[in-house]
């Protein structure tokens, strides 16, 4: 592939014999937002038996999927601060590797966010810009 110049623009030779135009100053991003691309989202929706919570996240190459739904006799619970929590069964599937593991979380009512506590997950449909679904980000995680 040849490389050449043209009014001070660099302009690159493609294997058909067309020219296009390098990338210049914006970051690998394709889309017109100027904005980078989303690595997550989350959604939430009241169902009969409660709330169900769905989400997806890139990591490492690979797409992990989440969806969260209410154990058969689900009750509400109030904590001590006066919260209301929902116990939540979730299923964590990464779609390059097909492997699935089923855990549980917690869901505040409140805010409808789901916290997975054994892997230190968090999804937040209220989030800006279509929700979160990744790490939480905590003070007293692994202080020890």
């Amino acid at each position: 592939m040849r490389q050449r110049k043209f009014n001070g623009n660099a302009y690159r030779q493609s294997a058909y014999g067309q020219q296009s135009a390098a990338r210049s100053y914006d970051n690998g991003y394709q889309n017109r937002s100027g904005r980078p691309p989303k690595h997550s989202g989350c959604n939430s929706r009241e169902v009969e038996g409660g709330i169900i919570v769905w989400g997806w996240k890139l990591s490492d190459g690979a797409m992990i999927k989440m969806y969260a739904r209410p154990y058969k006799g689900t009750q509400v619970k109030t904590s001590k601060t006066g919260k209301d929590w929902m116990n939540l069964f979730v299923t964590l599937t990464n779609t390059k590797t097909l492997q699935t593991t089923k855990t549980s979380g917690l869901l505040n009512l409140a805010n409808h966010k789901l916290y997975i506590s054994d892997l230190n997950l968090v999804a937040n449909p209220k989030a800006p810009n279509g929700g979160y679904f990744g790490k939480q980000i905590s003070k007293t995680y692994n202080r020890y």
